[in-house]
């Protein structure tokens, strides 16, 4: 059991700015088997930002574009930036011409104007895909998008060529995604959180929306850049983010919520 708990906090550890255990492994082996839990730190981090919704929706009661703000800092905070930078370096890799000065520009820690750009474009649509729902329907839909953001992580892991990178913070991930981790990875919570958020039918779409988009950005990652790096695991992570905001503001889809 103390195994188990380890490989979900190692995944906590690499995910997010969440305190963890000073014996939270971090040998390679053990990364590798944290990837099952990674759509459990999902929930964790939809969690805080759906208490954040619930908290200045409900008891504050402030307006929706001001709460549909803090709902998407809350996470921000909470990971450091972390998949939010990665879409950065992703944006800022356009300027290159060639894959090797795409990857160049991704390993350098300035942000260009793509970046910052494009950093302005995701929360924007982040903060109007969220201010277009009643705060009391943001609470649940952020919980699950942040789980199927993640779940999208291990899908690209699995299908993706990796470019051979030695400083990648996500090398001990590469290969690693067994059919056992994404199975409880999908299990635990993915598949029976949202469901119980969206309906089976809603549910089984965003899910096969997610491995479309991953699909897509792989191959295009391989062509551009000559493979995926993290960084590429992290702006996916983002389209899938936002693309299930923009789903959750349907009409059809509303009506579903709505019953669940």
């Amino acid at each position: 059991m103390r195994s188990v708990i380890g490989r979900y906090f190692a995944a906590q550890q690499f995910l997010t700015r969440l305190p963890c255990p000073a014996w939270t492994p971090w040998h390679p082996d053990e990364l590798a088997r944290s990837t099952a839990w990674f759509p459990l730190v999902g929930l964790v981090v939809g969690a805080l930002a759906a208490l954040a919704g619930l908290i200045f929706g409900g008891v504050a009661d402030l307006p929706g574009p001001m709460v549909a703000v803090i709902v998407v800092a809350v996470p921000v905070v909470v990971t450091g930036f972390f998949h939010e930078d990665a879409w950065s370096d992703v944006c800022d890799a356009f300027g290159g011409m060639t894959p090797a000065r795409r990857r160049e520009i991704m390993r350098d820690s300035r942000v260009g104007s793509f970046g910052a750009t494009g950093v302005a474009l995701l929360v924007a649509a982040k903060v109007v895909g969220l201010m277009s729902l009643p705060w009391q329907m943001m609470v649940p839909v952020v919980i699950g998008a942040h789980i199927l953001s993640r779940w999208s992580s291990l899908v690209m892991i699995g299908l993706s060529t990796y470019v051979d990178d030695p400083a990648s913070l996500t090398k001990p991930y590469v290969g690693q995604v067994t059919w056992t981790r994404f199975a409880l990875a999908s299990a635990v919570p993915t598949v029976p959180v949202c469901a119980w958020i969206f309906g089976p039918v809603v549910t089984a779409g965003l899910l096969t929306g997610t491995v479309v988009i991953v699909a897509l950005a792989s191959r295009f990652f391989v062509t551009w850049l000559g493979g995926i790096t993290g960084d590429c695991l992290g702006a996916v992570n983002q389209l899938v983010e936002v693309g299930v905001y923009l789903t959750a503001t349907q009409p059809s889809v509303l009506a579903v919520i709505r019953h669940v």
